[in-house]
């Protein structure tokens, strides 16, 4: 595959990248990019390899870094991953993702995603199963801007005003009854369509990055449910985070809080302190993972998972607030997630 050290850019030209067959349990990518990935022109096609066991991955695109940015503004796209492996997806963003444009092998136009992300607001995907000249499309999703919606106003007509017959017409009274207006009809309020699961909005409140990974509709209700992502340039330097119960979206919409994505917080070097709600339920591998003056931690009552490396590296005599009745469980769980040996664990 090509592995992308600095940011990659492409206006022009067709590029192909093939991954190879990876190893038992390994990965297959076809392109790891570390910086930006932009497109804005030309052919980008990729496939990735097969790969093999449990937990072999089979990755179009891989970007690990959470402040990165994936911006497509233009040209095709084709992703693919063998789909004969344990885990095949055609991309794996961690960042930032921005789709304006482009025409795609790999989409969704119900749900307005590409290769598994929503595009951007004010965007939408359209397919078109043929080309221009009757053939099958081979980039068959294409992302557009949708047309402004303007408020439902009925033209003014002015009223015919009927000639006058003769004099005498012209001499009879005229009435000065005004006609009755009639009561403006109430319009029905607008009901604002559900975020795409995927899609990253922040909190009103923190600022925080969230990323959406359940959202339906209940009668009138709004069911969603978010995983934190990353702190913003505006709070990334804060010493105390708060991952609450619920959050209030900047689309004015209501989420419940119910994980903590990978790498979180990790190599934060400004945080202290860290209070989790008690509707999460996940924390993300490498989460806090080298947060060396992480001193107080207090954890919510659902937690079911810890992932791989998630407190190592943390400040050695840290504090572990758990609550009574999971105190053993979470001992466990902590201990697995590189907890120092010289934390404190108390109830």
């Amino acid at each position: 595959g090509l592995r992308c050290e600095s940011d990659y850019v492409q206006r022009a030209g067709e590029v192909r990248v093939s991954g190879g067959v990876a190893g038992w349990n390994h990965a297959s990518y076809g392109i790891v990019a570390l910086g930006d990935f932009r497109i804005c022109g030309g052919v980008l096609n990729v496939q990735a390899g097969p790969a093999s066991g449990e937990s072999g991955k089979s990755l179009g695109i891989y970007q690990p870094s959470i402040s990165s940015h994936f911006d497509i503004t233009g040209g095709r796209i084709g992703l693919r991953a063998a789909e004969d492996s344990t885990m095949s997806t055609v991309a794996h963003l961690s960042g930032f993702v921005d789709i304006t444009g482009g025409e795609f092998v790999a989409g969704n136009e119900t749900e307005n995603t590409v290769c598994g992300y929503a595009v951007a607001d004010g965007y939408k995907v359209q397919k078109q199963d043929l080309d221009e000249e009757g053939n099958t499309a081979l980039y068959p999703y294409t992302v557009v801007k949708e047309p402004r919606q303007e408020e439902d106003q009925e033209p003014r007509q002015e009223e015919e005003q009927e000639p006058v017959k003769d004099a005498e017409d012209a001499k009879a009274p005229v009435s000065m009854d005004m006609p009755k207006e009639e009561a403006p009809k109430e319009k029905e309020p607008k009901q604002e369509p559900l975020p795409a699961v995927n899609s990253r909005l922040k909190d009103i409140k923190s600022k925080a990055v969230y990323k959406v990974v359940a959202a339906k509709k209940n009668g009138d209700k709004n069911l969603l449910e978010v995983m934190y992502v990353a702190p913003t340039k505006e709070n990334k330097k804060a010493t105390s985070h708060s991952i609450p119960e619920a959050v209030v979206l900047e689309n004015g919409m209501q989420a419940t809080v119910v994980s903590i994505g990978k790498n979180a917080l990790q190599n934060n070097t400004y945080v202290k302190k860290i209070v989790i709600g008690k509707n999460v339920t996940i924390i993300g591998t490498g989460a806090f993972q080298n947060c060396k003056k992480l001193k107080n931690i207090s954890l919510g009552k659902k937690l079911s998972r810890i992932g791989k490396n998630a407190f190592k590296g943390i400040y050695k005599k840290a504090t572990v607030k758990v609550p009574k009745k999971q105190f053993s469980k979470y001992k466990k769980l902590l201990k697995k997630a590189g907890l120092p040996k010289k934390a404190i664990i108390k109830k």
